[in-house]
């Protein structure tokens, strides 16, 4: 075939190619701009209600406290309540509205609700999509809302969220309207907004936001980057097709002998580069040692930036393996054999590289030993993914503790090692009370993060020698070897108390303060038992803790 056919196919089949990659790439990147189109929402949404929740803990804690202060002191009647004060949800609602007034056209339309079943003011009166809410925040199938709606050809984000549980203190205003201060019946009257329990879900607040200048945002961004990407591709095929033009010019070069040894040595330097393999070449008569270029970055130096010498790669070895590697030398010296060893080398950077180092002899004419050639493999990466499979295989990926199916090996273990040697061992099962309105409450995330948290504060208190596991869930189990039940009532006691004074400030939600405690279960192995006989029995016990009203621990 013509050069000049093949040059211009070659650039027919380069157009083509990069015309389906630019087509491909707009569409991921139109999906993406959709996706952070979304997100942008998705925040701003979330930083309402973060602010809605402030304002209400403001008034909560400071506003509240401080009109029944004046009351106390006399400066107010007792019977002094003003909604306009008073009320979260009025003065929340109020800010916010003043707030959303002063943004742009787009968010000032932004729709905000407080919702309840029977309110105190009617205008927060459920419809019946929020009852429906209500009833699913209410039961605990359903933690968050989140929804796109569209009306009248607009597309809007609606976000809802659970308010908190009627407590003791709210029913001074909520359970009857005949002791409720009387300028709060005043206001809103005696028909709704009473008879309400502790414990009850209070209601929900949502917010809803039009999309559209967040669509007109993410479309303006998406058609700069689609312009951008024309560009770029139409740059990069004027680019392979100048390149396409030098080769052909070239072609004659390239077929010079120096031309076609360099460009050898250049794919074996990418290939080496590829897959973390150097070669070497050791002079024995002059102590030269030739390396290639990814010996160098093996070793974590500038290319050919020193001559290498046989002592000084003895110098990079990890002290701990420098004698296995030189004797592996030797013998591979004295017996004209090939080797092969795994050391560490230390980096310039003193960093350090697992690799596999393999070489054989080689000898001139006269049969004798003339040197020694080579390779070097860069093992790190796979030694690192070893062990961290490992850990994955035996530990818990949340927490950190061991899990459960270590667990029960490490159990047998030290079942057989105590009837072995008539050496005492128990076991501490123990749970989180009442975590699953944790869940309910503040979401898995949260829930997540206070198993981190109390995880933690276990370990910390346990001895050397004892051992941590995940059962499953918030159930936990502890492993305390040449132990006796009464110092793992001790121990456990110490564990129960720590975690009882841990403060719980989950990251997610930093304005939720609280604590967590547990209850466990005691149980100290006898002769020739299984490890799941003694976990039950420990198991056992820790729902004997939990029907003593939780907070506690027993022994079996």
């Amino acid at each position: 075939m013509p050069k000049t056919l093949e040059k211009r196919r070659l650039l027919q089949q380069t157009a083509v190619v990069l015309i389906a990659l630019n087509g491909v790439l707009l569409v991921l990147l139109f999906h993406l701009s959709q996706k952070n189109m979304m997100e942008n929402a998705d925040q701003t949404v979330t930083k309402l209600l973060e602010f809605q929740t402030s304002i209400r803990s403001y008034v909560e804690k400071t506003v509240r406290p401080e009109v029944y202060r004046l009351q106390k002191d006399h400066i107010l009647t007792d019977e002094y309540c003003s909604p306009a004060l008073m009320s979260r949800s009025f003065v929340s609602r109020a800010i916010l509205e003043d707030y959303l007034a002063q943004q742009s056209e787009n968010l000032s339309g932004s729709v905000f609700r407080y919702a309840s079943r029977s309110p105190l003011n009617l205008h927060n009166l459920a419809t019946e999509h929020e009852a429906e809410l209500l009833d699913s925040f209410e039961s605990g199938s359903l933690s968050t809302h989140r929804d796109e709606i569209e009306e009248n050809g607009k597309k809007y984000l609606c976000y809802a969220i659970p308010l908190g549980r009627f407590s003791s203190g709210c029913m001074k205003c909520h359970s009857d309207p005949k002791i409720a201060p009387s300028a709060l019946v005043e206001h809103y009257g005696s028909t709704h907004g009473f008879h309400h329990k502790v414990g009850e879900l209070s209601g929900l607040m949502s917010v809803t936001i039009p999309l559209s200048d967040f669509q007109h945002h993410a479309h303006k961004t998406f058609l700069v980057i689609a312009i951008s990407t024309l560009i770029a591709f139409y740059s990069i095929y004027l680019f392979i097709r100048q390149l396409i033009i030098k080769r052909e010019a070239q072609d004659l070069l390239l077929r010079q002998k120096n031309e076609e040894l360099n460009l050898s040595h250049q794919k074996l330097n990418y290939a080496q580069k590829m897959a973390h393999l150097g070669s070497w070449h050791w002079n024995v008569a002059t102590n030269e040692l030739l390396w290639s270029d990814e010996v160098f970055r093996i070793m974590g130096d500038d290319i050919q930036s020193y001559a290498p010498t046989f002592d000084r790669f003895l110098e990079k070895i990890h002290p701990e393996d420098r004698a296995r590697a030189d004797q592996a030398i030797q013998a591979a010296l004295s017996n004209h054999t090939p080797y092969e060893v795994e050391h560490r080398i230390i980096r310039s950077d003193e960093t350090v590289r697992h690799v596999r180092e393999q070489g054989e002899v080689t000898v001139d004419g006269k049969q004798e030993i003339s040197g020694m050639v080579g390779t070097i493999l860069d093992m790190t990466a796979i030694i690192e993914l070893q062990q961290k499979l490992e850990k994955l295989a035996i530990t818990d990926e949340l927490t950190g503790a061991l899990n459960r199916r270590q667990l029960f090996r490490e159990g047998e273990k030290l079942c057989k090692l105590a009837s072995r040697y008539q050496t005492p061992f128990s076991v501490i099962f123990y749970d989180l009370d009442h975590f699953k309105s944790i869940n309910d409450s503040y979401g898995h995330l949260v829930g997540d993060e206070v198993l981190q948290q109390i995880t933690a504060v276990v370990r910390d208190s346990l001895r050397d020698a004892d051992i941590l596991a995940r059962y499953g869930g918030e159930e936990f189990c502890i492993l305390a070897p040449e132990t006796e039940a009464q110092q793992a009532e001790n121990l456990a006691e110490r564990i129960r108390n720590n975690v009882k004074r841990h403060i719980i400030a989950p990251s997610h939600h930093p304005t939720f303060v609280f604590n967590v405690t547990i209850s466990l279960g005691i149980t100290e192995h006898v002769e020739n038992e299984t490890f799941s006989s003694v976990i039950d029995r420990a198991d056992q016990a820790a729902y004997q803790a939990k029907q003593k009203g939780r907070d506690c621990s027993v022994v079996d």
